[in-house]
């Protein structure tokens, strides 16, 4: 286990309890962060938009890329591969997307976190993507911040344009707005306080 660099989660889950719980009158925060600097969230009723570094991957060539990894995920082969934190694998059709069924046994032999990405069918969306951490402990994760730093520089540019709408189609699922301003992008989404202890 190490110490994650940049989380989504643990980013909107505070903000949204020290803005409900402990200073509610107050509508932003910021959090000062050991690997990524500032993060700044801002909250406008139950939705929250947080500011986060771009973080567009480097071109992989798909034959570099260890082919266990490739097979546990489809028979169906990605058209491009990019590297930054995360392995992002850009596939030709949505369907292929919802299809995915890894081998988790397999994955936990590669140890960088996988984005499985691509072009939404539905006119509601830009893209879709799916996110895999098997040797993190999560085996998909359903809703990931820090993967569109990476999936929504690359949509934005294939698809010209600055504000886009995607939707990671883990079994739960969820929807994000997303904004690219520069080298930042801007990620809303909603927050519902679930448990109190």
């Amino acid at each position: 286990m190490f110490e994650i660099d940049l989380c989504g989660h643990a980013t909107l889950a505070s903000a949204h309890i020290y803005l409900t719980e402990i200073y509610p009158e107050l509508n932003e925060v910021t959090f000062d962060t050991k690997w990524v600097g500032a993060l700044q969230v801002k909250k406008n009723n139950n939705r929250y938009t947080m500011n986060f570094p771009s973080r567009p991957g480097e071109v992989v060539e798909i034959q570099d890329i260890p082919s266990f990894v490739i097979d546990a995920l489809s028979s169906v082969k990605p058209v491009e591969a990019y590297k930054s934190r995360d392995l992002m694998l850009v596939y030709d059709d949505t369907q292929t997307i919802y299809d995915i069924s890894p081998d988790y046994n397999a994955l936990m032999n590669y140890e960088d976190f996988i984005i499985v990405t691509a072009k939404s069918n539905n006119i509601k969306y830009d893209f879709i993507s799916r996110f895999f951490c098997a040797d993190d402990g999560i085996a998909e994760d359903p809703v990931t911040g820090s993967a569109h730093c990476t999936s929504t520089p690359y949509w934005s540019e294939k698809l010209d344009k600055k504000i886009l709408k995607a939707y990671q189609a883990s079994r739960r699922g969820g929807e994000l707005d997303l904004e690219v301003i520069g080298d930042r992008i801007f990620i809303t989404g909603e927050a519902v306080t679930i448990l109190e202890g």
